[in-house]
């Protein structure tokens, strides 16, 4: 068989961001959830829930300037995008 590249089911911007990170989505993602966490790992906010709509808006200005990861879990998988707030 052919190995296909995997797709990207989403983007985020903008990145870095002061504070409000869009999630724009190329395919509906079921019931997915978003977890962020520091550099170290820790889990910093947990249960963000992405509506179904195309785009979503995350406030994540309450978080201190510096390098987060954000993961994003569905019924189609996990990914991890490392965002930067400024």
């Amino acid at each position: 068989g052919i190995d296909e590249p995997p797709t990207e089911r989403y983007s985020i911007s903008p990145n870095p961001s002061h504070g409000i990170i869009n999630i724009r989505q190329s395919g509906k993602l079921s019931d997915a959830t978003v977890r962020i966490f520091d550099t170290m790992g820790r889990l910093i906010d947990s249960e963000l829930k992405i509506n179904s709509s195309a785009t979503t808006s995350l406030d994540l200005s309450h978080l201190s300037k510096g390098i987060y990861f954000l993961e994003i879990n569905s019924k189609e998988g996990r990914e991890t995008e490392r965002i930067v707030l400024e």
